[in-house]
């Protein structure tokens, strides 16, 4: 991600979802495509507006690549399946950056789809070691109605000391069932999240980082979620392996007037992905 990550997983935090105005509404015309080879469609046309003459100008920046998974705040979103994902964004002052994401997902039980992330994000600079981001974020699909939980709105922040360590929260006061296995009530998130980017020899370099989500309603319970992994950079083009875990969701639902409590077992999966950065 260009700014400050909003995820601990690292193929998510290599990404930083970002913006094109005039091309966000050209996503519509691949809702019938593939979900897989829609994002990289939607993707391909927005790195097309950067050959545009009016774009030479500006600060302009993304990336592009595969994962063999979406795991996204220790929320498993591909069903184990590969994806593509993108990311564009510009700078259009100093201290201000728009941008426009997508990324495959795969629910269980329910279609392919693509999630777009639109964002806006301030950013700050204090002297020449610590940097810091408020942020407003909009997520939606493609295919998805309201009802399925992927579209839903979020304020986060976040501060970093010297491009190696970070902290961020983020609260979104309605979330449908996005994070659950079956249609829920919206309610209300919360992320906490700290990570650590550590350069070693040559072009390698690990990543570290432990989150907590705090939630209302009958979503999971309150969770835990790590991650720890390596990238090797090439160039612009960085590939990482990462262990995440996830701590055991746990869900109550009423029905009928009794109530329902399963459980998900702790996870823990290796991610590979492969991304270019421009």
């Amino acid at each position: 991600m260009a700014s400050i990550p909003s995820g601990l997983s690292v193929q998510t935090r290599a990404l930083r979802r970002t913006p094109v105005w005039p091309c966000a509404g050209l996503f519509l015309l691949f809702v019938r495509l593939r979900p897989a080879v829609s994002a990289y469609c939607c993707l391909g046309m927005l790195l097309g507006s950067l050959f545009a003459p009016e774009a030479r100008a500006g600060q302009w920046g993304g990336a592009i690549g595969a994962t063999s998974d979406t795991v996204y705040r220790g929320i498993d979103l591909s069903d184990g399946q590969w994806g593509g994902l993108g990311d564009i964004h510009y700078e259009f002052s100093a201290p201000w950056v728009v941008g426009i994401g997508a990324n495959s997902i795969q629910l269980p039980g329910r279609p392919e789809d693509v999630q777009l992330t639109l964002y806006l994000d301030r950013r700050w600079r204090f002297a020449e070691d610590w940097s810091a981001k408020l942020g407003f974020v909009h997520y939606d699909t493609m295919r998805a109605s309201g009802r399925a939980g992927l579209r839903y709105d979020e304020i986060n922040a976040a501060v970093g000391w010297r491009g190696r360590w970070q902290a961020s929260l983020a609260w979104s006061p309605k979330v449908g069932n996005a994070y659950a296995p079956e249609l829920s009530e919206d309610s209300s998130w919360l992320w906490l999240e700290t990570a650590w980017h550590q350069p070693l020899v040559d072009r390698f370099s690990i990543d570290v980082g432990l989150g907590f989500a705090r939630t209302s309603g009958n979503t999971p319970e309150n969770y835990r979620y790590a991650s720890a992994g390596i990238n090797y950079s090439l160039g612009s083009v960085v590939f990482n392996a990462s262990h995440i875990w996830t701590d055991t969701l746990t869900y109550t639902y009423g029905r009928g007037g009794q109530a329902f409590v399963f459980e998900l077992p702790a996870q823990d999966r290796w991610v590979g992905s492969l991304v270019w950065m421009f």
